[in-house]
């Protein structure tokens, strides 16, 4: 084995030399950040699966649109769990089950005061500074 020439540096973050206190500091800010941010925002699920698409199929229409090529894609698989057809029937279904969920939801940010929004968005970029400066090789 070849041991580390020349170099009394411990390897850190991303096989670098130290780095590990500044991407743990950054992980922290990071993850203060987000936290912030996402305890300011409200979600609320409306109208589900009577949205865009109940508009052109009915409010019924629409959950029948998605859910019978699910069953049908379930059950394909069931029968041959190899077949791409099967899978891609299953995949195209669970698409748009998931996308009339999230077009359903209303999302809003509450009133924040400045020097909050200020803080919150500082201690993500600087998160993610420290966390980016972590794997760059040091000296």
């Amino acid at each position: 084995m070849e041991e580390n020439q020349g170099s009394d540096h411990k390897r850190g973050a991303g096989g670098t030399p130290g780095g590990v206190g500044a991407f743990a500091i950054g992980l922290g800010l990071l993850g203060a950040g987000l936290y912030l941010v996402f305890s300011r925002v409200i979600v609320h699920g409306g109208h589900f699966f009577g949205g865009y698409m109940g508009g052109f199929f009915g409010q019924g229409g629409a959950i029948a649109v998605m859910i019978v090529p699910f069953v049908l894609g379930v059950g394909w698989l069931f029968y041959d769990a190899k077949a791409k057809g099967g899978w891609a029937v299953l995949s195209v279904a669970l698409l748009l089950l998931i996308g009339n969920i999230l077009t359903s939801l209303d999302i809003y940010f509450q009133p924040t005061t400045l020097p909050t929004f200020l803080a919150m968005f500082v201690m993500i970029a600087a998160g993610l500074g420290l966390i980016i400066r972590s794997f760059r090789e040091l000296g």
